[in-house]
């Protein structure tokens, strides 16, 4: 069976980890990723190699923490659901319309 996903419109941010460091301000993260951020369902790591990634608690569909390195993107779903998604898969996947 073949199947097509349905047409949803959701919102996405691209992490990138000098800003969430404060080193550029290129693009302002939305509300959403930023109370995501301050109520701590996003918290900002960096590995032993110095660079920055991102643990997502999953609070609404209970996967566990998912993670999110550098250059990825954080959807969020149309429950509010918040997920990585790495660049290729996005550029494969999905089209911006703003």
């Amino acid at each position: 069976m073949r199947v097509r996903k349905l047409a949803k419109e959701i919102e996405a941010h691209r992490f990138i980890a000098a800003e969430v460091r404060g080193e550029t301000t290129q693009v302002l993260p939305p509300e959403w990723f930023l109370t995501a951020f301050n109520d701590g369902t996003i918290e900002y790591g960096t590995k032993r190699d110095g660079s920055g990634f991102l643990t997502i608690h999953d609070k609404v569909n209970n996967h566990g923490d998912l993670i999110a390195n550098d250059g990825d993107w954080i959807m969020r779903g149309v429950n509010g659901e918040l997920y990585p998604c790495t660049n290729d898969v996005f550029e494969q996947t999905y089209e911006r319309i703003e």
